[in-house]
């Protein structure tokens, strides 16, 4: 008896990549019995923390991400990817010949595009060598359309909306690449972050959000994984705390020379918790785990892959309002306009209003995600300004849950996962 064997591949690049990794592990079906590969490639992960954190930097990387700069760049890059793939392909066959049962088709998910291409490279020369059918399936870490993500040779590509999945057969079609399918769907998220909570966990939930409760109100601060902002973010704790004693802060965080520092520092301070690990896929475990212990009000965090949280509703465990700081780089950028086109978050203009601590025409609040001014005192002054203007508590009913009457239904929901693991179920089975 012949089995598929479903690969889901990550890269070390922050930890995007790991998270929706980690959501797709979880949720896939119990037969489909996915294992976890992660790509041994550093470049990447070195390149996305230099252009993260340093100024200069930053602003080439978002030069580089768009005209005729991310041609160049893109075209570079997959010269690099080359050099790893011998060792791509063994890594592979290793995972093909592990198996008790003869394999004939691997399918392989991808969250990160240089391995996507690396796979792609080698498909037709590892079908015929090892006589196994090969299926990549490449999945989406933001809402952002680079020319990157468009990998010639994959079986599939799943994005997060339409408006991606438009630019980029716009931009094949320009560059007459061959056709790639590609498939919308909503963002994956953990199965843990969509637990309802009872009906003592949402009152719980308001008693944060409102500003005459003496209730303790809970913050996640979860660190990116090139530990971007991390001057802001203590400056803005300690600033809260002053303001607001009832404030309570969980730092999730991986332990690194560059985090020593700001997490010595932090443990010190009164109201704050720390969480941290060594280990990538820890940290991620972390974090799930700390949502599922303690019902937070708020999470503060980058508009990367974490954004998209805002697909929850404030019912569900995982549901916090997001508080979003400076974003780095163009797809957190394209992630921002993602919620605002769907109504998850205020528009810029609305923001302009929102800053100068306007609410005319703003009533009701009814978005799940929030940008916060990027001088952490005006932060500050911003959050205790949304709690007396009630913004956080109108919050509380936002319902992002798609309408049968929306265009764009297909981008919404919090079972993106589930969905993904359907289109691949359906893939294996037209290519078996």
């Amino acid at each position: 008896m012949e089995e598929t064997l479903i690969v889901i591949a990550y890269a070390q690049t922050g930890l995007g990549h790991l998270r929706v990794a980690n959501a797709l592990f979880g949720t896939a079906p119990h037969y489909l019995k996915p294992v976890l590969f992660r790509s041994p490639e550093q470049t990447s992960t070195i390149l996305h923390r230099l252009t993260s954190i340093h100024p200069l930097l930053r602003k080439v990387l978002e030069r580089s991400q768009n005209g005729w700069a991310e041609d160049l760049v893109s075209k570079m890059y997959l010269q690099v990817t080359k050099f790893g793939q011998g060792h791509i392909y063994r890594e592979m066959k290793t995972l093909l010949n592990s198996r008790i049962m003869p394999v004939r088709h691997m399918v392989i998910v991808c969250t990160h595009f240089g391995l996507a291409h690396q796979l792609a490279r080698m498909k037709s020369q590892f079908e015929e060598r090892e006589q196994a059918k090969l299926t990549i399936v490449v999945c989406m870490t933001d809402d952002s359309p680079q020319k990157l993500w468009y990998v010639v040779g994959a079986d599939c590509l799943v994005v997060p909306s339409s408006k991606t999945k438009k630019t980029l057969e716009s931009y094949a079609k320009h560059n007459r690449l061959p056709k790639l399918q590609i498939e919308v769907s909503p963002y994956p998220l953990s199965r843990e972050f969509s637990e309802e909570m009872s009906l003592s966990q949402l009152k719980k939930r308001v008693s944060q959000l409102t500003l005459e409760s003496e209730a303790p109100i809970h913050v996640s601060i979860p660190v990116s994984g090139a530990a971007v902002g991390l001057s802001f973010t203590q400056s803005l704790v300690r600033k809260l705390t002053k303001a607001q004693p009832r404030f309570r802060f969980t730092i999730i965080s991986r332990e690194a020379p560059y985090t020593h520092t700001f997490l010595r520092n932090m443990n010190r301070k009164p109201g704050v918790t720390i969480a941290s690990a060594v280990d990538e896929r820890e940290v991620v475990a972390l974090y799930e785990t700390a949502v599922q212990k303690t019902l937070f009000g708020f999470e503060i965090t980058k508009p990367s892959e974490q954004a998209f949280k805002a697909l929850l509703c404030p019912t569900h465990q995982g549901g916090t309002i997001l508080l979003l700081t400076e974003p780095v780089g163009r797809q957190e950028y394209d992630n921002l306009d993602f919620l605002a086109r769907h109504g998850l978050m205020p528009t810029p203009e609305e923001h302009q209003k929102l800053f100068s601590l306007n609410r005319e025409e703003l009533t009701p609040a009814l978005w799940r995600a929030i940008r916060l001014p990027t001088n952490p005192t005006q932060a500050s002054s911003f959050i205790q300004w949304c709690f007396k203007s009630h913004i956080f508590s109108e919050m509380l009913a936002c319902r992002s849950t798609p309408s049968e009457w929306d265009q764009h239904a297909d981008e919404m929901g919090w079972n993106g996962a589930e969905k993904f693991w359907e289109l691949v179920e359906f893939l294996t089975k037209k290519d078996s």
